[in-house]
C-alpha cells in the first residue's frame, strides 16, 4: 500500500507480495505529488459540488472528471483550493451560487 497524504494506492497481485511491492515502488517513483494535494482538496471540493441543487447527477459526474484532469492539477499546483473553485466556477457557472471559501 502506498500512502501520500489523502491518496492511497493499493496493489494486488494474486498472492505475489514481492511483485506487489515492486509495482508499488514503480508507482511511487512516477507519482506526481500533486495528486496527494488534489485528493486532500477533494475532501472539500466534493461536498461543495454535491450540495449544489442546480446540478444534475450527470453534471456533477462531469465536474468530478474535470477535477481529476491535468488542467485542474495545474490550477491547484499554481494556487490553492480557492483558485480551483474559481476556475471551476468559470467552467460551470451554476456553481457560482455555492459558498466559496478556502478552509482547506
Amino acid at each position: 500500500v502506498l500512502r501520500e497524504g489523502a491518496l492511497t494506492v493499493a496493489v494486488a497481485t494474486a498472492g505475489a507480495p514481492a511483485l506487489a511491492a515492486a509495482v508499488r515502488d514503480k508507482i511511487k517513483q512516477r507519482l506526481d505529488a500533486g495528486w496527494g494535494r488534489m485528493a486532500a482538496a477533494m475532501q472539500e471540493l466534493r461536498p461543495w459540488v454535491l450540495k449544489n441543487p442546480a446540478l444534475s447527477q450527470a453534471e456533477r459526474r462531469e465536474i468530478f472528471r474535470l477535477l481529476a484532469s491535468d488542467e485542474a492539477m495545474e490550477v491547484l499546483n499554481a494556487g490553492d483550493i480557492l483558485a480551483v473553485k474559481r476556475w471551476l466556477i468559470g467552467r460551470w457557472p451554476p456553481l457560482a451560487g455555492a459558498e466559496v471559501s478556502n478552509s482547506w
